[in-house]
């Protein structure tokens, strides 16, 4: 563990306790407690693919090949960006949002794009863009 996805300091009873180097690089006090910061990434993830499935439940409407998985990473990334105000702060950029967000924002945005215009071919009748 190097502490790049280490979590905010908390209180929280659902805190951890970080091995003491991972303290150390982030320059914390011996015995710190931090959110948990990956396991909300891997709840959220769990969450997101149990949406894109609910979402699209038949195999007749589930879309294009390959529309539940961008379904999914449109999902999770638009859940990933606030998720990062749970991070240990790495150093922000425009607009006061670290890389990680602007990325997540990016890839939320492609993924609407996409899912659109693949349900508007898919109303229309015209064949999914390859």
């Amino acid at each position: 563990a190097q502490g790049c996805c280490l979590g905010r300091p908390s209180l929280a009873p659902w805190a951890v306790t970080p091995p003491a180097s991972v303290q150390m690089q982030a320059g914390a006090a011996a015995g710190a407690t931090f959110h948990p910061f990956v396991i909300y990434l891997g709840i959220w993830a769990v969450v997101a693919a149990w949406l894109a499935l609910r979402l699209v439940p038949r195999a007749g409407a589930r879309g294009p090949a390959g529309f539940r998985i961008l379904l999914f990473a449109t999902l999770f990334s638009a859940g990933r960006a606030p998720l990062e105000w749970f991070r240990l702060p790495p150093p922000h950029l425009l607009g006061g949002l670290n890389l990680a967000q602007w990325e997540a924002l990016g890839l939320t945005a492609v993924g609407a794009i996409l899912l659109w215009r693949l349900g508007r071919q898919r109303g229309s009748g015209r064949p999914p863009m390859a």
